[in-house]
């Protein structure tokens, strides 16, 4: 009786292992299929990037935009070798790529180009030396370069214009023209603004939500405006109407209107 008991229990036991060792080895399996399957489609994303989106002149410009914009690279070896090691090494052949890239400078001489790279490399070495190599992004060193407050930009207006065009060049084409397209519909001829403002304005416009979703935001803004206007500085909302020639209006003048007429015929009342 004891032998036929722990019999049952050793059987038990072992057709438990067996059912644990069925289901990790189909787990295991799941995962190699799926390690298959994850490596069939990058290799074939690579050979669809490779032979059809990219042609020869599509990589030959990727490989001009690339050492001109990565601005966190080019920072390492400042830091790293100074400012007069990278100018010597890289001086030419960004003056080389800077006119393939902008032809607008096509005509100017390469000894003026190369001045405003020599002084651009001197700004940068000044700016991030002072800088952890974690806090060096490509898109924070051209935002810095474009800041109104410090005006890095001036008296290297050539080399900052190659950066923003590659930089533009590598982004979307359809989100460079939406951005403009936003801009130009903020600051016009009809509506002609302020830089300060153009800047406030648009990175409202990108960033922020939109209109139909921001009633928090516009809610806290107001907040923060009435504490900091007038006297009491409370934050209550608080508006003072000087004239009592304002008609209030349910929706607005011609809604109103539109609700209010009786229709023609008497059974549509």
């Amino acid at each position: 009786m004891a032998q036929s008991y722990g019999e049952e229990i050793n059987t038990r036991m072992g057709e438990r292992r067996a059912a644990r060792n069925a289901r990790d080895e189909q787990q295991g399996m799941v995962i190699v299929k799926a390690q298959q399957d994850l490596q069939k489609l990058v290799q074939r994303m690579y050979e669809c990037l490779h032979n059809k989106v990219y042609d020869e002149g599509d990589k030959s410009m990727l490989k001009t935009l690339r050492p001109i914009i990565d601005l966190r690279s080019l920072a390492l070896k400042v830091k790293q070798k100074g400012a007069a090691h990278v100018l010597a090494l890289d001086g030419e052949q960004f003056t080389k790529d800077s006119k393939q890239l902008a032809t607008n400078i096509v005509d100017v001489p390469d000894s003026g180009i190369r001045i405003q790279f020599r002084e651009f490399i001197r700004r940068l070495e000044r700016h991030v030396a002072q800088l952890n190599e974690e806090e060096l992004c490509s898109i924070k060193l051209i935002k810095v370069s474009l800041e109104p407050e410090r005006k890095l930009y001036v008296d290297i207006e050539m080399v900052m214009h190659v950066i923003c065009v590659a930089a533009a060049s590598m982004s979307v084409e359809s989100v460079i023209e939406s951005m403009v397209s936003i801009y130009e519909n903020r600051n016009n001829k009809l509506r002609p603004i302020s830089e300060e403002r153009a800047v406030l304005e648009m990175n409202i416009a990108c960033n922020g939500p939109e209109l139909t979703h921001a009633d928090s935001i516009i809610q806290e803004s107001m907040t923060e405006y009435w504490k900091n206007s007038g006297k009491r500085k409370t934050g209550d909302w608080h508006f003072v109407r000087k004239s009592q020639n304002i008609r209030d209006f349910a929706v607005s003048k011609v809604v109103d209107r539109m609700s209010s007429a009786k229709p023609n015929l008497p059974f549509m009342t």
